[in-house]
């Protein structure tokens, strides 16, 4: 009976980089195994959550070659301002049927 092959591995990690006036800035990461790039979002804001949820859309996207979709994802969430404590934010892309969705 053939093995299938080992799924791929992902790997995600958070770092705070603190300026002069203790303000930090948080950085979200994910490294897939087999990959030489790592995709990172550099935030004030510790949603810790939310950016590994948008890291995992972005990361699939990446995989299946879908470079234009990750940029229009990233490109709608820089238009979005920040929403509410409580509150939900949703994110859909027009050339795909991929949505992003985080909140209570």
């Amino acid at each position: 009976m053939p093995r299938e092959p080992p799924s791929p591995a992902v790997q995600h990690f958070t770092f705070a980089l603190t300026d002069l006036a203790g303000n930090r800035r948080f950085g979200f990461c994910r490294l897939r195994a087999g990959t030489q790039s790592c995709v990172c979002i550099l935030s004030r804001l510790p949603w810790f959550e939310v950016f590994y949820k948008l890291l995992n859309t972005v990361g699939d996207l990446l995989v299946q070659d879908q470079v234009s979709e990750a940029e229009e994802l990233l490109q709608n969430l820089l238009q979005q301002s920040l929403p509410e404590p409580q509150a939900s934010v949703r994110l859909e892309l027009v050339s795909s049927s991929h949505s992003l969705g985080a909140g209570p």
